[in-house]
């Protein structure tokens, strides 16, 4: 059996102590795909009501100065319906969509987080992120319904 650390106690703590809360919950994702792939800073975006665009949710840490790679990683996870990533000048992005809710597989969300110095390791990418069986497609292991 693997032992558990302490940052896995603590999420479990905060998951059952958010009591289900969206916002908690999207906040515990967030930082938890930080964590786990030891990023500098990561962002979410949601969509407010199934037909609508995708808008930032959330924000953990700067993104300045590294937008257009962050789009580029969000575009191609958008195209890909699946895992995007892109790098410029040393800095990766990788970008996750959240598990699609409607039968078009239109994303609900995206998890975006960048890092410095070196690229992302499938491991890395891996402790945040499972595939699909059935459609072969990447998701993130959190389900958070965007109905508010």
């Amino acid at each position: 059996m693997v032992r558990q650390g302490p940052r896995y106690w603590l999420r479990r703590f905060l998951t059952f102590a958010s009591n289900l809360d969206r916002p908690a919950l999207l906040d515990l994702a967030l930082k938890t795909a930080i964590d786990a792939v030891q990023a500098r800073a990561g962002r979410l975006s949601a969509r407010p009501a199934p037909d609508e665009p995708l808008v930032e949710e959330l924000r953990d840490g700067s993104l300045a100065g590294i937008e257009d790679v962050v789009y580029q990683a969000e575009r191609a996870a958008l195209d890909a319906r699946g895992l995007g990533e892109s790098e410029s000048d040393g800095t990766w992005v990788v970008c996750v969509p959240l598990i699609p809710l409607e039968p078009s597989g239109r994303t609900h969300g995206l998890i975006t987080v960048p890092r410095s110095g070196k690229p992302f390791s499938r491991t890395m990418i891996e402790r945040c992120c499972v595939r699909s069986p059935p459609r072969r497609r990447w998701r993130s292991r959190t389900s958070i319904s965007t109905s508010r």
